[in-house]
């Protein structure tokens, strides 16, 4: 009974602390999001809570701080605003459930932003990427699969 208790607690104390550095994280992605946004010229204070928003959502479902944050900001000097920012938001974080490198993916979504793609189109480009990587990686795994059973049955 003693450890099921301290087992619990030890499972509060965790929850606390990542409740409070996503907390945390937010609040400093909210500072530096919206000082730089005010640089930016054409953005309201609808835009600009939109886009801290769409920060918080996407580190909330476990993207990355630095990505999300990213992706937002590289929208916004593309111009991109509302609406389109928080759909491609939550298209990276679609990611995280395929356990995507968000190194890459990073990349690739500020590839997409420099050649042009907005709104839609570079929302569906993310979904395409993160199946295209998830692909990749379920066929690599059931190769290796393959091989280890290839190596048993020589075994026997």
């Amino acid at each position: 009974m003693m450890y099921r208790t301290r087992l619990l607690m030890v499972g509060v104390i965790v929850l606390t602390t990542v409740s409070m550095l996503l907390a945390n994280t937010a609040a400093l992605a909210q500072g530096k999001g919206r000082g730089r946004a005010k640089r930016l010229k054409g953005f309201s204070e609808e835009d600009l809570d939109s886009a801290i928003g769409s920060v918080e959502a996407a580190a909330r479902k476990g993207v990355p701080i630095r990505h999300a944050r990213g992706l937002v900001e590289k929208a916004m000097e593309k111009g991109i605003k509302g609406r389109d920012i928080e759909t491609a938001s939550k298209a990276m974080a679609y990611g995280v459930g395929k356990k995507i490198d968000f190194d890459q993916l990073g990349k690739f979504v500020h590839e997409k932003l420099e050649q042009g793609l907005r709104d839609d189109e570079l929302t569906i480009e993310i979904y395409k990427e993160i199946a295209r990587r998830h692909e990749e990686r379920s066929k690599a795994k059931e190769a290796i699969r393959q091989e280890k059973e290839k190596g048993k049955g020589k075994k026997r």
